[in-house]
This record gives C-alpha cells, sequence and structure tokens, in this order.
C-alpha cells in the first residue's frame, strides 16, 4: 500500500514511517524537508498521486490559541483538497484522547478545529485519540506553571 504521512520526519511522523516501511509500505514523506509545506501549500499538487491512504501526525508548538487553530486548519485544508484532487481513499488523524473536555489549551483547540474539519472533508476518515507520549510529559506540566514554578517536580 502506497502511505503518505503528513509530518514524516517529527517526533511520532519518524516512527510511523519507520513502522510502515518495515511492514513493507511505500511511504511518501509529506513534510518541509521532503518539499512538502502544507502552510504555505509549497509541493502539494501532484505529490499524493497513487497515494492509497494519509496519515496525518503533524503538529504545532504554540501557547496562542488562535495561531494553533490557524496553523492546524491551514495544514488540514490543504491537506484534504490534495486528498480529494488525488483521489486518496482514506485519511487517518492522530489526535488526543479527551481533547474536547479541556477547554483553556491552546493545542487542544486546535486539534479539535482540525478533527472537525477532518469529519467534514471529502474524504473517508478515522480519528485516533492517542493518550499524550510520555517525551510530552515535560511540555504538558510546563502548561500548568503559574508564577515560573511547576505544581510537581520534574522527574
Amino acid at each position: 500500500m502506497r502511505i503518505a504521512i503528513a509530518g514524516a520526519t517529527g517526533n511520532i511522523g519518524a516512527r510511523v514511517s519507520l513502522a510502515l516501511r518495515q511492514d513493507g509500505h511505500d511511504v511518501v514523506a509529506l513534510s518541509r524537508g521532503a518539499g512538502v509545506d502544507l502552510l504555505t501549500g509549497a509541493g502539494v499538487d501532484g505529490v499524493l498521486a497513487g497515494v492509497d491512504a494519509v496519515i496525518d501526525v503533524t503538529n504545532v508548538l504554540t501557547a496562542e490559541r488562535a495561531e494553533a487553530q490557524r496553523h492546524f486548519a491551514t495544514m488540514t485544508k490543504a491537506l484534504l483538497a490534495a486528498e480529494q484532487v488525488a483521489g486518496v481513499g482514506h485519511h487517518v488523524l492522530l489526535s488526543i484522547a479527551g481533547v474536547h473536555r479541556v477547554d483553556g489549551n491552546a493545542h487542544y483547540a486546535g486539534k479539535r478545529l482540525q478533527e472537525e474539519l477532518v469529519e467534514a472533508g471529502p474524504v473517508p476518515w478515522t480519528i485516533v485519540p492517542a493518550t499524550q507520549f510520555y517525551d510530552f510529559a515535560m511540555m504538558v506540566t510546563g502548561w500548568t506553571e503559574q508564577d515560573g514554578v511547576a505544581p510537581i517536580a520534574p522527574c
């Protein structure tokens, strides 16, 4: 199967790409390093030709709600439009378990918008709500800091 990975060179994308290659799949890397920028649309046209499925593991690091939403919305819209043109059969989105229960988190607001766009989009989809990854623990605890002091000591 020919599978494109949006965010292929990131923390999760690199692992997903490796696992798929080891299982014998043809992986198409969608990343700035591979000449594809989903924020500007550069390199998106034609890159999905012959792709059966797209796995979206893109990310953004920002504490600003509007920026997270803009980032995820721009990338998701560009990706879904390119998938529709190329006739991609399925879109898989990595999301976060419990994202709909936390209102004050900018990243979660962006992920919620991303989910909504995928659900309303033209391509059949699956949303995978994963729990937070261990290596994100320090980042997540940083979100709870008040006056520069974390409520729990780092491991």
